[in-house]
């Protein structure tokens, strides 16, 4: 009678050009054609050996560039004439003297319409608007968003050719079409990723700064920044990200090959792929990528909680709960990993286990609906009845439109012979999902009982 509660996935956003399959895209790996330059990754680098690096990149990455081009894909951080022709013009109508003050005026040019920020000498700085030659580009991560929505990615090349209307950007995709202005300007410039978000690092007048065009902020720093190669591969891993989200899986893996393809060391690609795959049902492939994704990066809380979420549902739950633990040990404060591990101690039959863990959950964060609906379903068959409904009804305080809350609810009531309450409470659920067929089951159940007397 209960609906099995949904196991909680944490899927990466990281949060991004329709392609055939590119599991053999290049005859050999990438790793192995042409000669890479170290990657600057972290710490502090002389702006001497930034500019060096980015130069020597550059050079080396011409047998890949060339390799995306035939095989129909970008390189996000090509220097296209219409760019160059932009920044030459900018710079002609407002003829900075410092690579300071260029860098101030591209910032500008790039930064929401209404935005504004602190310049190194403290003086306040707006956004150039469209009269004044800026490109007035509000953030947004919608995949959804029209130029999103054709191939998953926005390419620098796109932001500059599209109606003013419909140019959006996230940060990284603010990040790379910043870098290419920067570097047509004659300014060594990088992109720097940070979890979850991305930047520029720029040497201006042999200072290092970043630029971080998403929050309106240009500051001195001493951190490092990614080869283009690493920059080039987390657009395609965006890329990939966007046409998940836009429920596009076969499109979507084949970005995520693509972002492994150009850095084998991006473990974000493999786990993002193994979440894709999760979602098609390829459970035993997922949990391969997984595997492959935690060789390289074995203290990836999200990839252990994945790959636990993967092995509960194939029912291998004593390996389910020893990769929770695993993620555990990473975060002992991370919900979503003690709310998936009770819920394969429900599966187990280890209520008073289950029980435990779910609490560790609310006792982080006591408005997690889904560990209430779970800690009902276990009080429930702990024959907990009154119990299971109080959780319930907690959850249902935070998610009034949760439909598994109130079908339990429902279950637990008939259980007790409160058949008219049961009847209500799957009316409830049958508002949210007119069409299931579960609590249509239960409440002609409830129905044809209470009629019996």
């Amino acid at each position: 009678m209960i609906a099995q509660s949904k196991i909680f996935r944490t899927l990466i956003r990281q949060t991004n050009i329709v392609c055939s399959s590119h599991s053999n895209l290049f005859k050999k790996p990438l790793s192995n054609r042409g000669k890479f330059s170290t990657p600057i990754t972290s710490g502090w680098v002389a702006p001497h050996i930034l500019l060096d690096n980015i130069l020597n990149n550059r050079k080396d990455f011409q047998p890949l560039i060339k390799k995306l081009y035939r095989a129909g894909l970008e390189d996000p951080l090509e220097e296209r004439k219409e760019i160059k022709d932009y920044i030459k013009g900018l710079i002609k109508r407002y003829e900075p003297k410092t690579e300071l003050d260029k860098g101030l005026l591209l910032f500008r040019a790039v930064i929401s319409p209404f935005g504004y920020f602190e310049s190194p000498s403290g003086e306040v700085l707006y956004a150039l608007k469209d009269k004044e030659g800026g490109l007035c580009i509000p953030s947004n991560d919608d995949p959804n968003a029209p130029l999103r929505e054709m191939s998953g990615d926005i390419l620098p090349k796109q932001l500059m050719n599209a109606p003013k209307e419909k140019r959006v950007a996230l940060c990284l995709e603010y990040s790379q079409l910043l870098v290419v202005m920067l570097r047509a300007a004659g300014i060594s410039a990088h992109t720097k990723g940070e979890p979850g978000h991305a930047a520029v690092i720029a040497v201006l007048d042999g200072r290092v700064y970043k630029l971080d065009a998403a929050k309106s902020l240009f500051e001195s720093t001493v951190d490092g920044a990614r080869s283009d190669r690493e920059s080039i591969a987390h657009h395609y891993l965006n890329k990939g990200a966007n046409l998940s989200a836009q429920g596009k899986l076969e499109e979507a893996i084949e970005a995520y090959d693509i972002a492994y393809e150009i850095d084998p060391r991006c473990a974000d690609s493999l786990k993002a792929k193994g979440d894709a795959l999760f979602r098609q049902g390829k459970l035993d492939e997922a949990i391969k990528t997984y595997d492959k994704a935690l060789e390289i990066d074995p203290c990836n809380l999200a990839t252990w909680n994945n790959k636990g979420a993967t092995l509960s549902a194939q029912g291998k739950l004593e390996g389910a709960i020893d990769a929770y633990d695993k993620a555990l040990g990473i975060d002992p404060h991370n919900l979503v990993t003690w709310n998936n591990k009770g819920i394969a101690l429900i599966k187990q039959g280890k209520l008073e286990q289950a029980i435990e863990a779910i609490n560790e959950a609310l006792g982080i964060d006591p408005r997690f609906y889904k560990a209430w609906n779970n800690k009902g379903a276990a009080l429930f068959k702990q024959v907990k009845l009154d119990e299971a409904i109080e959780a319930y009804d907690k959850a249902l305080a935070i998610d009034p439109r949760n439909f598994e809350a109130w079908n339990n609810k429902g279950a637990a009531l008939f259980k007790l012979g409160k058949l008219e309450e049961a009847i209500k409470a799957y009316d409830k659920a049958l508002e949210i999902d007119p069409r299931n067929l579960t609590a249509w089951n239960n409440k002609v159940e409830a129905r044809q009982k209470l009629k019996m007397g």
